[in-house]
């Protein structure tokens, strides 16, 4: 079973079972970070790293949502397929 991560700079990492790289990709969806400790406020931005699955069956896609951007990603290559900015 592989990880994925997002960072705050809009890498997605996959990692796979013995913790080698599968692969790592740059996208659009960033945040700012606060201070360290720092609680956010209300309705304040929270990034999210989603599996999506099309349709049964198909192969799994990441969802990554930064402050301004969702990236849509193939969880097999880490291919960017789809990038779009936020309102």
């Amino acid at each position: 079973m592989d990880a994925a991560f997002l960072a705050s700079d809009g890498k997605v990492t996959c990692i796979d079972a013995e913790g080698e790289e599968r692969w790592q990709t740059g996208t659009d969806a960033s945040w700012r970070i606060t201070a360290p400790g720092a609680e956010p406020a209300d309705g304040a931005f929270l990034p999210s790293l989603t599996v999506f699955m099309p349709t049964p069956g198909a192969e799994p896609l990441l969802l990554a949502l930064g402050e301004r951007s969702a990236c849509m990603l193939s969880h097999a290559d880490g291919k960017l397929l789809s990038c779009v900015r936020l309102p």
